[in-house]
């Protein structure tokens, strides 16, 4: 990388290439996604997304706003309106075409990349960084679940809504635009309403209204001064809102879930790092050499200018501090904050060591090169579990058309399309035992895409655990989002 790939970050919130440079890394994450995501594009319904991605009615859409968010009583109770009626003008507009759903939620993503990339060159990253950050962010094996899984979808609009409130709160610490204050509050505040665990981007959102810029050398003492005001006054109008959402959250879901004081805690939390670190999952074999490479990128800040430096160890933090919604529940499909920040912190430190010399540029990018396509290759193992003619998918299917799920709300049209398949396979019985079901046919050596066609046992479960089974959420449904 060359001194002109560095801009100062007056003169990169000011290009009037900065346009070209988002388009760039949104490009650059729809087609990552699309290389992980491709034989899943077409792919049914998966579990969750049968009875939340649908029409609801105006009554329920009104009632999550004083009750929970789903009116089935399925899923893990919160306040999440914003969640609802994400699922529900998904549904009016996409209907039940699949592809469109997910090409949707691609393109939300890449968005979403596109606007932090923006932040990120403000702070004075490089575009090599940036884009770096992006591909390395939606490449994670845990990421997929955001645009495969449709219902899970609805964590790029929480990523969304929290990147949109960090580039508000850095303008105001900025230029201090009252309007800039109001913005983020407003976002963060739809990011709340959306999903509990957006409270984990806070100190994301507070170190990038920061920017940094009191940390930088040469800046006149009235200019931090001021900005340290206007950053004490976001933090304290934000202290101020979380209380009235906690009494709301309180009053409507008086049973939602809350954090935990127990011991247990910090081992979700530290696995919830591990997770995050390793781009091939908590279950591949090489997840420790992935861990190293994010012990060897830390080493490598050292060789960074101390701007670069200052901006890394930001997004670092950003990403471990992120991981303490792992406090309530330790699961694989909630990184995707943690996710966006790790990747930035492994583009800046790439890009920065690249400028070492061409030999370290040519190790940089042979090693950037492998580690997506491990991520990639992690990912697409795992997504043969959501093959229509995999056990895994089969036995979600049957819990919600013959199991204990099968008074949800399912629309017609998706059960017209499940029955005839669970009939085929003689499973429209909900007293069949489906455990013993699929274990008749791992016991068969079926394992994996089958020549004829036919049933399967996928090589990886899907929300596999680290200890090698399906996790407890995936085996027994929903009820844990």
């Amino acid at each position: 990388m060359t001194g002109a790939d560095r801009t100062p970050p007056r003169e990169a919130a000011s290009s009037s290439g900065s346009w070209r440079v988002g388009a760039v890394v949104c490009a650059a994450a729809i087609l990552t996604g699309l290389v992980s995501s491709w034989p899943s594009l077409g792919r049914y319904w998966n579990m969750d997304d049968l009875h939340l991605v649908r029409a609801y009615s105006t009554a329920e859409l009104v009632g999550t706003l004083a009750s929970d968010w789903d009116p089935d009583g399925i899923e893990t109770a919160g306040l999440r309106p914003f969640t609802t009626l994400f699922n529900h003008l998904r549904a009016v507009v996409f209907g039940e075409s699949l592809v469109a759903h997910r090409l949707f939620l691609l393109t939300l993503y890449g968005i979403s990349l596109a606007l932090m990339a923006d932040l990120l060159r403000r702070l004075g990253a490089s575009v090599t960084a940036v884009v770096c950050g992006a591909v390395f962010a939606i490449v994670a094996k845990n990421s997929y679940y955001h645009y495969v899984w449709i219902a899970d979808g609805v964590h790029v609009l929480q990523l969304a809504l929290c990147v949109l409130a960090m580039r508000a709160s850095h303008r105001y610490v900025d230029a201090g635009r009252p309007r800039a204050l109001v913005a983020t509050v407003a976002w963060f505040g739809a990011a709340m309403l959306t999903r509990e665990d957006s409270l984990a981007a806070l100190p994301a959102m507070l170190g990038m209204g920061l920017g940094l810029q009191v940390l930088r050398s040469g800046q006149p003492s009235s200019v931090v001064t001021e900005r340290r005001r206007r950053l004490a006054t976001g933090a304290v109008v934000i202290a101020v809102v979380l209380p009235v959402w906690w009494l709301w959250r309180l009053a409507a879901v008086s049973n939602a879930p809350n954090v935990k004081l127990e011991l247990a805690a910090v081992g979700r939390v530290l696995d919830m790092m591990a997770w995050t670190t390793s781009l091939v999952g908590a279950v591949d074999p090489l997840w420790p050499v992935y861990v190293m490479l994010g012990l060897a990128a830390i080493v490598a800040t050292r060789w960074l200018p101390p701007a670069d430096r200052r901006l890394a160890w930001l997004l670092l933090l950003s990403a471990l501090g992120a991981c303490v919604i792992g406090n309530v529940r330790a699961r694989a499909n909630l990184l995707i904050l943690p996710a966006l920040f790790y990747g930035g912190f492994l583009g800046i430190g790439l890009a920065g060591t690249a400028r070492l010399g061409r030999l370290v540029r040519a190790i940089a990018a042979l090693t950037a090169i492998v580690a997506a396509a491990g991520a990639v290759r992690a990912s697409r193992l795992e997504q043969l579990d959501l093959d229509p003619m995999s056990t895994g998918q089969i036995a979600r299917d049957w819990m919600f058309i013959s199991g204990r799920l099968g008074e949800a709300t399912i629309p017609d049209a998706r059960r017209r399309v499940l029955r005839p398949k669970l009939a085929a396979l003689d499973l429209l019985d909900p007293g069949v035992d489906i455990n013993a079901w699929r274990n008749s046919i791992l016991d068969s050596g079926r394992v994996g895409p089958q020549p004829d066609g036919g049933v399967f046992v996928a090589p990886r479960a899907f929300l596999e655990s680290p200890a090698g089974g399906v996790s407890a959420d995936a085996r027994s449904g929903p009820g844990r989002r």
